[in-house]
């Protein structure tokens, strides 16, 4: 009987008989993970309260063998994230986040993945909640850098159609600059062939995918970098969901969660 150590963070959970639960992690060690754990609906339980979503362990399991569902014996807490489940905006942004992890994970070990996915939590956690921009920012950050840890990263560099460097001349007045869902990048063209899901983009926002891609939430401690707005930064994050509704086919039951606030 096989015993391991391992981390994770818990996305779902779901009955599993009377008293037990069947909870899926995302782990650095082994990427999406599903353990029973025993006894956990009992008041008694040992795991109380540390098997809520959000909940980030250290987990210690079993399993008789490859194929058996493994079984959690021991579980310490490392971080229950609370100030994100005691507020619903946050909650809401944070649903987000777990659902998309669950949909993308995969059953094999992506520990910068796992890294990305604890720190929008920990940064998410400690955002203010009244400033807008600080919130949309980190959305828009995770699903940036999620998309570059899943090999589909928009294009950004050369134009998706000629190949010409999109320099800050291709945003002047006369160009047209757009971000084409369909072809997966950016593009100066404006070819028939590429105009079907083409979304405008200027040059602010243009460097915010870029300075978001190169240097992720450190973005967030240098305010000159944060030169969109609010509605811009709407509008950044409605043209990634509706890539990565495209290139994922992915369409997240949180979202209409998140588009209340």
């Amino acid at each position: 009987m096989a015993k391991k150590e391992i981390t994770g963070v818990v996305l779902k959970d779901m009955d599993l008989g009377e008293d037990d639960l069947l909870v899926t992690f995302y782990t650095r060690e082994e990427g999406l993970l599903r353990l029973a754990a025993p006894s956990s609906k009992k008041m008694t339980s040992d795991f109380s309260g540390m098997l809520q979503k959000f909940c980030w362990n250290d987990i210690e399991y079993y399993r008789k063998d490859s194929r058996s569902l493994g079984s959690i014996s021991d579980l310490e807490l490392r971080c229950q994230y609370a100030q994100i489940k005691n507020d619903l905006k946050k909650l809401s942004y944070g649903s987000y986040i777990l659902e998309f992890i669950y949909k993308t994970g995969t059953e094999i070990a992506q520990p910068d993945y796992f890294g990305h996915l604890v720190r929008t939590l920990s940064l998410l956690m400690e955002a203010e909640i009244d400033v807008e921009v600080e919130l949309k920012t980190i959305h828009a950050v995770f699903k940036l850098k999620a998309l570059d840890f899943l090999g589909i990263r928009p294009r950004l560099q050369r134009c998706s159609d000629c190949q010409n460097y999109m320099s800050a001349e291709k945003f002047a007045d006369g160009y047209k600059s757009s971000l084409s869902i369909r072809a997966g990048g950016v593009t100066c063209c404006q070819k028939p062939e590429i105009s079907r899901g083409r979304m405008p983009i200027d040059l602010s926002s243009f460097k915010f995918l870029a300075e978001s891609f190169s240097r992720g939430y450190e973005i967030l401690l240098d305010e000159r970098e944060l030169t969109v707005d609010e509605d811009r930064l709407d509008y950044i994050n409605r043209i990634l969901d509706k890539f990565i509704n495209y290139h994922l086919d992915l369409s997240l039951n949180s979202s209409r969660f998140l588009s209340l606030f």
